[in-house]
């Protein structure tokens, strides 16, 4: 994912956010993260580890039939909750 600094900080770590939209035939997914990463892990070709981020805040959206079948249906979720084991 493609980030961007959006603020240096006291100590000279950088604080990064960056999103990717994907966008399918079944739908769409948007990837978000926001993170530190201190100047020495920024390597040669301009990239950073994902290890390397730290604090790191990672969302992930997703919309139409791909994410409609991760859902689990109401009833099931009424069960669950209410069942011992």
């Amino acid at each position: 994912v493609a980030a961007t600094v959006i603020q240096v900080l006291p100590n000279q770590s950088l604080l990064v956010k960056g999103q990717k939209r994907i966008t399918l035939s079944e739908g769409s997914e948007v990837i978000q993260l926001l993170g530190i990463v201190a100047i020495n892990d920024i390597q040669p070709d301009n990239t950073v580890l994902s290890s390397r981020l730290a604090n790191a805040q990672i969302a992930y959206q997703g919309s139409g039939n791909l994410a409609a079948v991760s859902k689990v249906p109401w009833g099931t979720n009424a069960f669950l909750k209410v069942w011992p084991f």
